[in-house]
């Protein structure tokens, strides 16, 4: 009987790294979106708020990239156990969402549900993901079998595009970053690192982590030049142009971050359990019921507070929404180990053979000896 295989258990310091990046999702959110961009009106009147919010704000863009490199450094390798798992997540929670919203005297309608359970509608990241599963195969079997100098020229001449006719003409099929188009190539790109380890991998976790300062600094100088050009003017804004997704220098630190946390390895189940949520946390507080409530409660303590008060209150507000999805998927993950065992008993259920086939086929009749009028061979 062949034994079954035996999925192997992941290297809990990029758990730790998923969670962080996730971490920094929930602070992007909280930030530029929950606040609003800051007007020059604001810079005027505290330089140094509004410049702590765009150093935070261009710390934890590189949160996406971050998670694209982790599945390119691992390798994609699409299965319908994991599609299914997927979608199994985003159907639970946007019904237990939507149930609880409209408990709680929220709007539901049918036409929000239906769209909470359509494959991730309105969330960008879930359908980028799930073509970049879709093309995994192709990616891996190109990254598997080009040698180096074919694959390098590869990863140049695409990244010197995506940063050009992306970051700088604005190219639709990159749209700032958030497309599959550009997941494709930092998967790629994660894929080169991993196969071929350029000598830029064995930098020390010191010298990662200064470049990464370094990237996080100059964007956050690039998003502030309207500011920094006229400190006076009310109608000046932040420039987002290096704040999309394919920026060379949001590319550059998050890969940083990936090399940081591969240098020390150590395995927790306890992470690992825990890390496995880390979507929830992206799909709980962008649903329908809970985001505006997210979002107003956020501006409501900026607001409400003042000085180190108010960012200690976000800070502490965004852990408490963090931990709580986090150990409400563990329910989550608990009603599939449960289901996920009677779905494969059903899928492997050998289908009863049609009767016509199943009958053996008729036995060929004897032949009939030739007729004496008929034969060669004279009569006796």
């Amino acid at each position: 009987m062949p034994t079954p295989a035996v999925r192997p258990e992941r290297e809990s310091q990029f758990e730790v790294l998923r969670l962080l990046a996730m971490f920094m999702v929930l602070m992007l959110h909280a930030n530029f979106i929950a606040l609003k961009f800051p007007a020059g009106s604001q810079f005027a009147a505290h330089p140094y708020v509004v410049a702590t919010r765009c150093l935070l704000e261009a710390a934890s863009l590189v949160a996406v990239n971050v998670f694209v490199l982790l599945s390119g450094w691992f390798g994609i390798r699409p299965s319908l156990r994991g599609a299914l798992n997927l979608l199994f997540t985003l159907w639970f929670y946007g019904l237990v969402l939507s149930a609880g919203g409209w408990c709680c005297g929220v709007d539901v309608s049918l036409d929000h549900v239906v769209k909470a359970l359509n494959a991730g509608h309105g969330l960008w990241f879930i359908r980028s993901y799930l073509l970049l599963f879709i093309l995994a195969p192709a990616l891996n079997a190109y990254a598997e079998g080009a040698d180096r100098r074919q694959f390098r020229a590869l990863l140049a001449a695409f990244f010197t595009l995506a940063f050009y006719l992306g970051v700088f003409e604005k190219m639709a099929d990159f749209n700032y970053g958030y497309s599959a188009l550009f997941f494709c190539g930092l998967y790629l790109l994660a894929r080169y690192i991993r196969r071929f380890c350029p000598r830029f991998t064995q930098w020390s976790r010191l010298r990662c982590a200064a470049i990464y300062g370094l990237c996080t600094v100059a964007t956050t100088l690039l998003i502030m030049r309207p500011f920094l050009e006229a400190p006076h003017s009310r109608r000046a804004g932040i420039d987002n142009t290096f704040m999309a997704y394919d920026s060379p220098f949001l590319v550059a630190a998050a890969l940083m971050l990936v090399l940081i946390f591969s240098r020390r390895r150590f395995r927790s189940r306890r992470v690992n359990r825990l890390a496995a949520g880390a979507l929830a946390v992206y799909i709980v507080h962008s649903h329908f019921a809970i985001n505006p409530w997210f979002l107003s409660t956020n501006r409501l303590i900026y607001t409400s507070f003042d000085g180190p008060l108010a960012p200690l209150l976000m800070f502490l507000f965004l852990l408490a929404i963090f931990t709580a999805c986090l150990l409400a998927d563990l329910v989550r993950q608990w009603c599939w180990g449960r289901l996920w065992p009677v779905v494969e008993r059903l899928l492997r259920r050998p289908t009863a053979p049609c009767p016509a086939a199943a009958a053996p086929p008729p036995a060929p009749s004897a032949p009939l000896p030739p007729r004496a009028e008929e034969s060669s061979s004279p009569a006796p």
